[in-house]
């Protein structure tokens, strides 16, 4: 009689701790993600309302940029009508969704210590397997595990200031993972 109560009370413990670990896990889901990295004169933020999406919901996933050099504002050209190239992978399966970018070049004026936000949208080659398909044609992600790289990449006629590589680009990364169940 002793050996059974004392089995209860284990089994009871370590129920109590499992939920409790899945509370903190599902408490922690429903946070904003805020990922911050700074290169040289410029600051990158990388947010998602939430950890964890369902199957379909609207994904909230945005980047901020902010030029924080000694000059009042900074000219940068970049392709395509944002500074900011997401690339989407979705880890189970394997499958990289990279930026198509638009051969336009634009120019974008960055003014000292104001933050600029480009908010996530889908972008990338369609393909006729059934995840591509249901990636771009439906509402959110599909279910899987996912990592979001926000990369904020520009050219600039100042390349000793921003220490440019030998493809002319400056780049600032960061990345968050979610989970779409």
């Amino acid at each position: 009689m002793q050996k059974r109560n004392v089995f209860t009370m284990v089994l009871l413990v370590l129920l109590f701790s499992l939920i409790s670990c899945s509370k903190q896990d599902q408490d922690q889901s429903d946070k904003e993600i805020i990922v911050e990295k700074q290169e040289g004169d410029f600051e990158l933020k990388l947010f998602s309302q939430k950890g964890r999406y369902a199957a379909h919901e609207k994904i909230n996933i945005y980047a901020q940029v902010k030029y924080i050099g000694p000059k009042e504002e900074v000219m940068i050209e970049h392709g395509g009508f944002t500074p900011i190239k997401y690339e989407v992978v979705e880890n189970k399966r394997g499958i990289t969704i990279p930026t198509v970018e638009s051969s336009i070049l634009n120019q974008t004026t960055l003014k000292r210590n104001q933050w600029y936000t480009f908010k996530f949208e889908k972008s990338g080659e369609v393909k006729e397997d059934k995840f591509h398909q249901e990636y771009f044609n439906e509402e959110g992600f599909p279910k899987g595990s996912y990592t979001i790289e926000a990369a904020f990449s520009f050219q600039s006629d100042e390349e000793d200031r921003y220490r440019i590589t030998g493809s002319g680009a400056a780049i600032v990364t960061g990345s968050i993972d979610i989970i779409v169940d």
